[in-house]
């Protein structure tokens, strides 16, 4: 049962207000579709999977799926986007123009999901987000594929 929620624009909003560097948000969730009333079967709200959080300067937010669309958790100990996300340290590499969907851990995701969940992001960096650079400070790409 769920205890406690956290609103994730209000997280995002705060950790933009860092402003070394950049942020990164990742949200990884199985999105159910609808909150049920106490008691009452029918849905609280119709609309699937979570809505858009707008990224401030400097941070970019990582989603599982696409807004809208509900992620899927997979059946091993991590979920499908975490395991291709674990596996491809080298794709954190992003710029403002870059597509999630379109690097190694996205492709991975779409992949396996046969096109049912399509990683997101919602970004508004400046420069390259780098998990691991090279020892000369730039960023490490993913081999194609």
């Amino acid at each position: 049962m769920l205890e406690q929620t956290i609103d994730a624009t209000e997280l995002v909003e705060a950790i933009g207000e860092i402003k070394h560097g950049a942020n990164l948000v990742v949200i990884d969730a199985c999105r159910v579709a609808a909150m049920f009333e106490c008691g009452d079967p029918r849905p609280v709200g119709s609309q699937t999977g979570l809505a858009r959080v707008p990224a401030p300067r400097g941070t970019m937010v990582a989603f599982s799926t696409r807004p809208g669309h509900v992620a899927r958790d997979g059946d091993r100990a991590m979920s499908i986007y975490a395991r291709h996300f674990h596996a491809h340290p080298g794709a954190g590499a992003r710029t403002a123009r870059g597509s999630v969907s379109s690097n190694a851990y996205g492709r991975g995701v779409v992949a396996e999901t046969r096109n049912r969940q399509v990683p997101w992001e919602s970004s508004d960096l400046n420069g390259e987000l780098c998990f691991r650079p090279n020892a000369d400070g730039r960023c490490r790409r993913s081999p194609p594929g």
